[in-house]
């Protein structure tokens, strides 16, 4: 009994010491890879799971094979080699982990080799001096002291931001100090529209996280954007320019290479300046990496490529091995890679925000979620949709562009739309308290905005980019800064995207631009009297042909061409545009004399653009949001 007990006893503690490494790796990636927040509650069992399933089973016997032999040979050191074997599986597995995945090309190259020969080194190195210190008794030889320091700077080198899949950028620092001005984090929901936020009216409780941003600063009530989708709406943030100025109006039309953009000016204040994107619109290719110290934009990864175990499996074909595991998403779920990349994008951005408190920084942060298609995660989903199945994802997935749906298609993709903000509101809401919460969080500019809204059937077509009523530019702007906003503040008076370049160089300290076309708005927020007779009406544009004209009470929309065509619409009373009364007002002609100037004004000073060149993996990825066919 007694001997069966003794050969028993290495079995339970080989299991016991393998399930405790398993544990500490799935730990690793899940709260520093991944982040703990970033992951359902699925997504963290199936990773757990499969580190217990996948490692400690053949580990334990590489490690009862190497006590076997160590009897064989009479050693009596048998317990230990074991556990020493043990823990070199591990080590090795988990630098493969790291340097394999995320560092080290394909494996045939040279390169690859001679990484995986100098980790197999350390591991080797680590294992014999851990052996060492068993046999004597004394762990802190000086051979296990120094693998062991090798090993966790090889660990803590390497940030978490860099096991994330996409552009690996070194942060350079700023050339001059400026750490008493503010950091500044403006944030993008694209498709958002204003009417589906709940702090500025909407009926379901869609934003609860920004609506507390709303309560604590300042909300712009009728903010628009300056298109009716994102390649011209974003090039008017970061320009402050009309997009018949900027001329970014094609998918081929890259930013004005002759016009500085917001990163730049930042840039030239001081600033540490970095950009996040999900949407693949925004990118280097495009001209926002001028002034920019960093640019993110993850890849088309599926979430089981991203996890380091399944990514292993993945490149050795064997994923199928563990497909079938309790807590792996469904296919359509791990495909969702919007839902993916907004936690990758807000997590390499809190990284670059919190990684200096000497200079300040900004942070552009763009998140696609609410874009269709509408497939929000499970938990979102039960709020807003919980009978919704495929067939209603397929809707916003294949069918979203067709011309018309059923009372009941409408309502459901309505209901994921609202899910998809809902979880959009719940990551910003977790990412600008941790934020928020650093060293110098206090010290944070924080806007929240969109490029534009979505339509649901209201004026036409569903989605965007069809037409410039409310539904598809109206967006909300919420700004938050307590040092020089009172809380609670709301205005009530026309403002465009447009606005937010200037307003961020006021806030920042940063001297204004004559050429900007924007305004700053930091007079309205403090309450300063505005004269509305002098204020320039708001203007947005669709192509070349289509015009939008707001002011304080009504709206004009034109089609300028060789017909031309007006509608008009009282805002105080018809906030749907419904009744057009072009034909019935007499200063009708004087708004569109108005707009006409504009336009004409605005094309004088047409900067020079760079002409984009799209690869077949970007017109797949455009296409993937309806921008291409």
């Amino acid at each position: 009994m007694k001997n069966q007990e003794l050969s028993r006893r290495p079995l339970v503690s080989m299991a016991v010491a393998a399930t405790s490494c398993a544990t500490l790796l799935a730990a690793y990636e899940i709260l520093l890879v991944h982040r703990l927040w970033a992951l359902e509650s699925g997504h963290v069992f199936f990773v757990v799971l499969s580190y217990y399933i996948l490692t400690v089973p053949p580990v334990c016997l590489c490690a009862l094979l190497a006590r076997r032999l160590a009897i064989w040979s009479q050693s009596v050191h048998a317990n230990h080699l074991a556990l020493s074997v043990l823990i070199f599986c591990y080590v090795y597995f988990f630098l493969g982990m790291l340097v394999n995945i995320h560092i080290l090309p394909h494996m045939t190259s040279p390169i690859s080799v001679m990484g995986n020969v100098l980790y197999l080194s350390l591991s080797l190195l680590f294992a014999r001096a851990l052996y060492q210190a068993l046999k004597s008794r004394f762990p802190w030889k000086w051979d296990l002291v120094l693998s062991t320091a090798i090993i966790m700077a090889v660990v803590f080198y390497m940030p978490p931001s860099a096991l994330s899949p996409g552009t690996r950028d070194k942060i350079p620092t700023a050339r001059d100090s400026r750490t008493q001005a503010p950091n500044v984090i403006l944030i993008l929901i694209d498709a958002l529209r204003a009417d589906h936020v709940s702090a500025l009216g909407y009926h379901k409780l869609t934003t609860p996280n920004i609506d507390e941003y709303a309560r604590k600063g300042a909300s712009f009530e009728r903010a628009y954007s300056q298109s009716d989708w994102t390649l011209p709406s974003v090039a008017s943030v970061f320009t402050s320019l009309l997009p018949e100025s900027h001329g970014v109006i094609k998918i081929t039309d890259g930013l004005p290479y002759d016009k500085p953009i917001l990163t730049e000016t930042l840039k030239r204040h001081g600033y540490r300046t970095g950009i996040f994107s999900a949407n693949h619109i925004v990118s280097r290719e495009r001209g926002y990496a001028r002034g920019a110290d960093t640019i993110y934009r993850p890849e088309n990864v599926p979430l089981r490529d991203r996890l380091g175990i399944t990514n292993i499996l993945n490149r050795l074909g064997l994923f199928q091995l563990v497909s079938h595991l309790p807590g792996l998403p469904e296919k359509q779920e791990v495909g969702n890679w919007q839902i993916e990349d907004d936690r990758l994008v807000l997590d390499r951005a809190h990284d670059f925000i919190t990684a200096s408190d000497d200079f300040p920084c900004f942070a552009y942060v763009h998140l696609i979620s609410p874009h269709a298609p509408y497939e929000p995660p499970e938990r979102d989903r039960k709020l807003f949709c919980p009978g919704c199945n495929e067939a209603d994802y397929a809707l916003s997935r294949k069918d979203f562009f067709r011309n018309s749906f059923t009372l009941e298609e409408t309502e459901a993709m309505v209901n994921l739309y609202d899910a998809e903000i809902h979880y959009s509101d719940r990551i910003v809401g977790r990412f600008l308290e941790r934020v928020l919460n650093s060293s110098r969080g206090r010290e944070t500019v924080v806007i929240i905005t969109s490029d534009h809204g979505e339509s649901f059937n209201d004026h036409g077509p569903f989605s965007h980019g069809n037409n410039l009523y409310e539904e598809e530019i109206r967006v909300p702007w919420i700004i938050y800064y307590p040092q020089k906003i009172q809380p609670g503040t709301t205005i009530d008076i026309p403002v465009g995207t447009i606005d937010i370049y200037p307003t961020l160089l006021e806030l920042s300290g940063v001297p204004g631009e004559e050429r900007l076309q924007g305004v700053s708005l930091v007079r309205l927020m403090r309450g300063d009297p505005d004269d509305t007779e002098t204020r320039e009406p708001i203007i947005a544009q669709k192509d070349r042909s289509l015009y939008s004209l707001i002011d304080e009470k009504y709206k004009l929309i034109g089609l300028i061409s060789s017909k031309p065509q007006f509608e008009l619409f009282d805002l105080k009373s018809d906030r749907l545009e419904k009744q057009d009364i072009y034909e019935n007002q007499d200063f009708a002609q004087k708004m569109r004399t108005k707009l006409e100037l504009a336009i004409e004004r605005a094309g004088k000073g047409k900067g020079k653009n760079i002409a984009v060149e799209m690869t077949d993996k970007q017109r797949d990825n455009l296409r993937a949001l309806g921008y291409v066919q």
